[in-house]
């Protein structure tokens, strides 16, 4: 049974960003398939290089506020993804300002990349410590 749910762990990731990556291309959209591919950039180099590296940074390391005396594991893992959560916020600001400012590409573009790349990461630290939360002991 474990070794089903590695493989499906391991496959899952190669087919939803292999496939949405392999729609952006076949659309002509090279911008797109770019943003959707950085996840599946992530998982490789976390696969290739599991004790560090890009990957492991992406997917195991811990950001944020400094752990209480007095706090619990819980406790501590909601503050952290109460804060992910603000930097995923980063998003739909980043995106609101290319529409607003959409007349001027290269600063729609910027923003664009910004929040994507900041904060769609941020919203999946902050499932993480979420998840890290309900795992905690109290």
């Amino acid at each position: 049974m474990k070794k089903i749910r590695a493989i499906i762990l391991l496959a899952f990731p190669f087919l939803c960003w292999g496939a949405l990556t392999t729609y952006f291309l076949s659309q002509g959209n090279a911008w797109a398939a770019t943003f959707a591919s950085l996840p599946f950039i992530a998982f490789v180099l976390l696969v290739a290089f599991p004790r560090a590296g890009l990957g492991h940074f992406a997917f195991t390391h811990e950001i944020g506020p400094v752990e209480e005396v007095e706090e619990t594991q819980r406790q501590y893992h909601l503050k952290m993804a109460k804060w992910w959560f603000a930097g995923s916020l980063l998003f739909p600001v980043c995106i609101a300002l290319a529409f607003l400012f959409s007349k001027f590409e290269g600063f729609a573009l910027v923003t664009m990349f910004v929040g994507i790349i900041l904060g769609i990461p941020c919203f999946l630290k902050c499932l993480g410590s979420l998840y890290q939360a309900i795992r905690a002991r109290s």
